[in-house]
């Protein structure tokens, strides 16, 4: 990366940690990682979607044989909430943060209402903001 200072990232992570400490960063995984398994729980409530892989960390992807993802995505963005899009499959793609514990149960009711809104919807936008997974 040009003009990227190399020894940033780990001053960074020194700073995170001198500030945290152990504890502290434990208690934050231990947030984030609930937080996850809450998400995908409520995502796995919907029998339209269907959670990629076994996450076990604080990342993970859904997608739908029944609905256009790509929709929902945008029917979630109208609401606030911004996923990732991805593919192939089409799936939207959520990184979760202790920051987001306090939000799951919003989400996931507007993650329902979404489901509901973009029934038999689908847009023209296949294009994707973060990866393409071939």
């Amino acid at each position: 990366m040009q003009g990227s200072r190399p020894g940033l990232p780990m001053a960074t992570a020194w700073a995170v940690m001198h500030r945290l400490g152990i504890d502290g960063y434990r208690r934050l995984t231990a947030v984030t990682i609930d937080a996850t398994r809450r998400l995908i729980a409520g995502v796995r409530t919907h029998p339209g979607l269907r959670v990629l892989g076994q996450p076990d960390a604080h990342v993970f992807a859904f997608e739908s044989p029944e609905l256009d993802v790509f929709a929902l995505g945008d029917a979630l963005h109208r609401h606030g909430w911004h996923l990732d899009r991805q593919t192939p499959p089409d799936s939207l793609h959520a990184t979760v943060s202790a920051g987001n514990a306090p939000v799951v149960d919003d989400f996931l009711r507007d993650l329902g209402n979404g489901v509901s809104e973009v029934a038999t919807t689908r847009t023209d936008d296949r294009g994707t903001e973060y990866a393409n997974l071939e």
